[in-house]
């Protein structure tokens, strides 16, 4: 509906195919973010089934992000939306879009994904002030890592490795960002 913030949650491809996510900029990273990460991607839903996000093509590319109207079937690439209902002090529907389409076509800073991502957008659009639920224990300096629904800090001792190498890799990925 007109003003709604809206996400459409990233599910890992594990052994799958990750064409439906790539596109003309997608690298290596990017495939290993899409076989291993969960997450959401935000957006403001528009009018014509439209919607308006911050993104970046690739994870190389985020210097050049920028915030873009995008037709909901490519927003959405197979996933389903999922509509935001719980974001405190937020403004009018109309003041959301509008506040939203003063940004369209901006690239005032650099995508990152602990400090400027597009649920900073949305939180923006909709409050004034970026948030992000999803890097909230990242920019309070606690790595730490989903796993069964549960938070794990990474000072967890473990015996798998291989659990303990890709919480390494997403730790240096994550400092980078």
């Amino acid at each position: 509906m007109f003003g709604d913030i809206i996400y459409v949650e990233r599910k890992p491809i594990l052994l799958g195919s990750t064409k439906v996510r790539e596109n003309e900029d997608s690298k290596w990273i990017d495939k290993l973010i899409f076989r291993t990460m969960s997450y959401r991607h935000f957006g403001v839903e528009v009018e014509n089934n439209c919607v308006i996000h911050f993104h970046a093509n690739s994870f190389h590319m985020r210097k050049h992000a920028e915030i873009k109207k995008v037709t909901m079937e490519t927003f959405l690439l197979g996933g389903e939306k999922v509509v935001l209902h719980h974001i405190k002090d937020s403004y009018t529907r109309e003041l959301i879009v509008s506040r939203a389409y003063s940004a369209l076509g901006k690239r005032e800073e650099c995508y990152s994904i602990n400090k400027n991502n597009c649920e900073h957008f949305v939180y923006w659009c909709a409050t004034g002030n970026p948030y992000s639920t999803q890097t909230y224990f990242i920019n309070k300096g606690q790595d730490v890592w989903m796993l069964r629904k549960k938070v794990v800090p990474f000072t967890v001792k473990t015996k798998n490795r291989t659990l303990r190498l890709s919480m390494d890799i997403y730790k240096r990925i994550l400092r980078r960002a």
